[in-house]
């Protein structure tokens, strides 16, 4: 025996161990038995095998050695995933760091770093439900029903889900997973397959092959859509998990995204198509690489999320029933679409990790810099901060909680309250009743920051009126020539600085008397 690794997982208590016969044997260290053998008839080695590694997050095993192979196994199934021959003679040694990544392999003529997997975390929410892959367990709980302190859980803090249960083992190598818009099922996508359980019974409701897989929220809960894309760039649409049609574009299929419409993506560009008879409706430039695609749950707005900054777009779902109503489509409308569906709103020079609409005209998103923030209009307003390794996992609107997730399936919740949103969205509306009219529904401890953001938006009149700080409502009252007020925060904080101010300015208003009171006063 030549090398030896333990698994990480506390449940099973296993070791792989490798061998000059080739072998690569998984046992069980308390009872001392081998439970597989892989070897050469199952794509194993046939040379001495040097490294061994249990990956500590995913549920594979690597070996390698002096046939020059790099063998990936399911350390569920024992059955191989991949060999990966790089071509730089024997391996001698395999290491993986958790929660990353990157899985390094040292050879004679070199080291390679290599990444397997996607950064999101395998998890998915659904109105406060969450189904998430721990290797290849498969657990759900409801946030809703959070308790005690979680219940009181500080902004950034983990909270820790209660009646956590065990819905049943993955079928696949899970590579992601995803809730369909109406929560009533959820897909695990393979590296090769995907597999559609239906919740919370976990039936299996469909499976097939595919490398990814985007639910349609069009008429999503009577047609349950969804597209998957194969690997040779066909694209299969499935409605109430029936296969509805196969089509290939006719430029290479780099990703496929869900929504409101399906998106196919190539190098420069990405396509939209309509999900009932998948025309054309429109073909947007980019000049880099797309990373999200993220629609609004009335699809009347979309954000696209590039490499260096995202856009922000509505779309005019009337204006295309029109045009395709109006006839067949021309040459030129068959490749490129129509320009009428779409509206330019915005460019941003944000790099988001991830994102959601919370509500029609809010979106939220955690950039590379781990800032939490949020969209309203063409406003770009910071909620908090965050690791920039975690993700949005979901919003519950009743709860007003945002909550977030990292690559070890830890939860942190921040407080975002839709009342807030409204109030904020009324005043870059220029609806100052309808603002007025939400402030009774704003608790307290938010004033002070909408005081600010008054302020900034120049309705420093209502901030006055808003501010809890003293000394916010003393500089606004200065900033308003409202002396009076200003002279009466001064008296009754006794402050010879703010006398000086408001006698300065008394004095340049011709209120005489009252700057040499504050004058004597300073």
């Amino acid at each position: 025996m030549n090398c030896v690794d333990f698994s990480r997982d506390v449940d099973k208590p296993h070791l792989v161990s490798g061998s000059d016969d080739g072998h690569v044997k998984v046992w069980d260290y308390q009872t001392r038995q081998c439970l597989f053998t892989f070897d050469q008839p199952m794509g194993g080695h046939n040379e001495s095998v040097a490294a061994v590694l249990f990956h500590p997050d995913m549920p594979i095993i690597f070996s390698a050695g002096e046939d020059e192979v790099i063998n990936v196994w399911n350390s569920s199934s024992f059955k191989v995933v991949t060999q990966l021959p790089y071509g730089m003679k024997r391996v001698w040694s395999i290491a993986a760091v958790p929660e990353m990544n990157a899985v390094a392999f040292g050879m004679d003529e070199g080291t390679i770093v290599i990444k397997i997997g996607k950064d999101s975390p395998l998890a998915t929410f659904s109105n406060g439900k969450v189904v998430q892959v721990k290797k290849t367990e498969l657990l759900t709980f409801n946030l809703k029903l959070l308790t005690g302190s979680d219940e009181s859980s500080k902004d950034g803090e983990i909270i820790k889900p209660q009646n956590v249960k065990e819905l049943g083992q993955s079928e696949t190598f899970a590579q992601g997973i995803k809730f369909a818009p109406t929560g009533r099922y959820f897909a695990i996508i393979g590296d090769h397959d995907f597999v559609i359980y239906a919740y919370p019974k976990f039936q299996n409701a469909a499976f097939g092959p595919g490398s990814d897989l985007v639910w349609s929220t069009h008429n999503a809960s009577s047609t349950h859509s969804f597209a998957v894309k194969l690997e040779n760039g066909l694209v299969k649409v499935y409605k109430n998990f029936g296969e509805y049609k196969a089509f290939k574009t006719s430029f290479a299929n780099e990703g496929i995204y869900g929504g409101r419409l399906l998106g196919i993506r190539s190098k420069d560009f990405v396509t939209f198509y309509d999900w009932d008879d998948f025309n054309v409706v429109r073909r947007i430039d980019l000049g880099q690489n797309l990373k999200h695609v993220i629609w609004s749950e009335d699809g009347s707005k979309v954000v696209l999320a590039l490499e260096e900054n995202f856009y922000l777009l509505e779309f005019h779902a009337d204006i295309l029933e029109k045009l395709l109503a109006s006839g067949t489509p021309t040459p030129e409308d068959a490749e490129d679409g129509f320009e009428e569906a779409f509206t330019f709103v915005e460019e941003f020079s944000e790099t988001i990790n991830s994102g959601q609409w919370i509500s029609q005209n809010c979106f939220v998103f955690v950039n590379t810099r781990g800032n939490i923030n949020y969209l309203i209009g063409n406003k770009i307003i910071k909620l908090g901060n965050a690791d920039k390794k975690q993700h949005i996992l979901g919003y519950d609107g009743k709860q007003s909680r945002l909550y977030l997730i990292d690559k070890s399936l830890n939860i942190y919740t921040h407080r975002l309250l839709l009342s807030v949103i409204d109030f904020q969205d009324a005043i870059l509306n220029d609806n100052q009743k309808k603002a007025l009219s939400l402030q009774a529904q704003i608790p307290p401890s938010y004033h002070g920051k909408l005081a600010k953001f008054l302020e900034q938006t120049n309705h420093k009149d209502m901030a006055f009126d808003l501010t809890p700080d003293q000394d916010h409502k003393f500089d606004l009252a200065l900033q308003l020539n409202r002396v009076k007020e200003a002279y009466e925060i001064a008296e009754l904080q006794n402050n010879s600085e703010k006398f000086k101010k408001v006698g300065d300015i008394a004095l340049l208003s011709g209120q005489f008397t009252l700057a040499e009171q504050c004058f004597d006063k300073s």
